[in-house]
């Protein structure tokens, strides 16, 4: 059994062509000025500002654990929502 492959390739549009279509379409004019977030890796360092503020992020294991301790202890605000938005153990509304 293979693993789940798209059909589709993942493409790139040139710059080029999104300056020529930035011209008349704002989002893609947008998209362009934005480019450079894509080209190279984030890297998040809050050190300054945590060592400023005295705050520090909640470790991952902590969160998840605090996350699924609430879930557990309140089951209804977790249920799971239909296509329609209708909560699946309540009567969807007409």
């Amino acid at each position: 059994m293979t693993a789940f492959r798209p059909k589709t390739k993942l493409r790139s549009t040139p710059p080029l062509l999104l300056r020529a279509l930035g011209v008349t379409n704002p989002t893609v004019r947008e998209l362009l000025e934005l480019r450079y977030e894509f080209q190279e890796p984030f890297i998040v360092d809050s050190t300054k500002i945590a060592t400023k503020l005295e705050v520090h992020a909640t470790p991952l294991d902590q969160a998840l654990a605090g996350t699924l301790a609430a879930y557990r202890a309140n089951p209804a605000s977790s249920a799971r929502r239909t296509p329609e938005g209708a909560m699946e153990d309540q009567p969807a509304r007409p």
